[in-house]
């Protein structure tokens, strides 16, 4: 899995992506973030910093990590081209996040659990709790299974992931995550804010309070 992503970045630079880069984006986490008075957050697993940039340009002290050390530095450059603050990147994995307790009022996880396991992901949210301060907000979110991901040649796993085995892809896990399966994910926190857009995509936006049941 390391080897994939490190593959996909290996050969890319910041001037790939620095047009991708939307500063005015309106995002419904920032309308969260801004309620809650966030201050410092985490981007995790950043890829090109499209995150790590919006929250810098909305004054928001930005860390992040990624798996690949080469999306890190494309992060960096990006942010350092277009003249915005960043504090620390960690290269790390979302199952073993190298900063500390309570370190952050907020986290941005977008795209990145369903690229592992089921079992994975229960261990990252536990860690996206773990780095979070009590009561903070986290945002993750989900991208659809479309029919054109299926017919990619791919292996399925016992919990469902596909792992594709062929092609540009290979070597990369995607997981269609049902909205149930999400909501018992969190069940041990308080979702603010749970949207399924005309694609399918979820954006799910929770308290990290450990303490509230949601029932489905």
């Amino acid at each position: 899995m390391d080897d994939f992503w490190d593959k996909i970045w290996e050969a890319k630079s910041y001037k790939d992506f620095i047009n991708y880069i939307d500063l005015n984006e309106e995002h419904e986490w920032l309308k969260y973030f801004s309620k809650y008075n966030v201050k410092r957050v985490c981007d995790i697993a950043c890829g090109f910093g499209t995150y790590s940039a919006i929250l810098s340009a909305n004054n928001y002290e930005v860390y992040g990590s990624d798996i690949s050390k080469r999306a890190i530095k494309i992060t960096k450059d990006i942010m350092e081209n277009i003249n915005l603050d960043y504090k620390n990147y960690k290269n790390c994995n979302v199952t073993n996040i190298l900063f500390n307790d309570n370190m952050f009022d907020a986290i941005i996880a977008h795209s990145v659990l369903d690229h592992i396991t089921y079992e994975d992901t229960k261990t990252a949210i536990k860690e996206f709790s773990r780095i979070t301060k009590p009561n903070g907000i986290i945002y993750i979110s989900f991208d659809s299974v479309e029919a054109e991901d299926k017919a990619i040649a791919h292996d399925t796993l016992d919990d469902g992931s596909m792992i594709y085995t062929e092609g540009k892809r290979k070597g990369m896990i995607f997981r269609q995550y049902t909205d149930e399966e999400i909501k018992r994910l969190l069940s041990k926190y308080e979702i603010l804010f749970f949207n399924k857009d005309s694609n399918d995509d979820r954006n799910i936006i929770y308290k990290n309070n450990k303490c509230f049941s949601f029932s489905i």
